[in-house]
């Protein structure tokens, strides 16, 4: 979702959906590696850490999802506001959680921006641990199409 937002920086009304954008992504290689270690923990003792695991190979294991060193040590340069940049353009802010409201780092998004419609579509469980990697096929779908047909 950075990159797509990156790309899009400066092309001004350039549609954008997004489906639980990442908007810090140390913040979500630190999740990633919290939910490593109890996984780890579970079923083969406890797990390396980054720095040495980098050191070792290269890159990270998140949870099959091979991390290079540079996308891990530039990650911290980065997040989704700075990469969507100043210009306006629609975008779809979509969360696979249906709660009383949208998480903190979305509706921050949300706040800093006027051109965002946010949208919660149920899932039953973790984006972590959802085994296929794949978001929640039919109602995300359904909320993009309608929200691309209003354009």
């Amino acid at each position: 979702m950075l990159a797509a937002a990156a790309a899009l920086r400066d092309r001004p009304g350039v549609p954008l959906a997004l489906w639980e954008p990442v908007t810090k992504p140390r913040s979500f290689f630190r999740e990633g590696l919290r939910a490593r270690a109890v996984h780890r923990l579970s079923s083969a003792g406890p797990p390396e850490e980054p720095e040495a695991e980098l050191a070792r190979q290269g890159y990270l294991d998140l949870l099959g999802i091979p991390v290079g060193r540079a996308f891990y040590e530039t990650s911290a340069e980065h997040t989704l506001l700075a990469e969507l940049g100043e210009v306006p353009r629609p975008l779809l802010l979509v969360q696979f959680e249906d709660t009383t409201g949208l998480r903190r780092e979305y509706q921050a998004v949300v706040d800093a921006r006027g051109d965002v419609t946010a949208r919660q579509c149920p899932c039953d469980e973790s984006w972590w641990f959802i085994p296929d990697r794949s978001a929640p096929g039919d109602e995300a779908v359904a909320v993009t199409g309608e929200w691309v047909r209003s354009l």
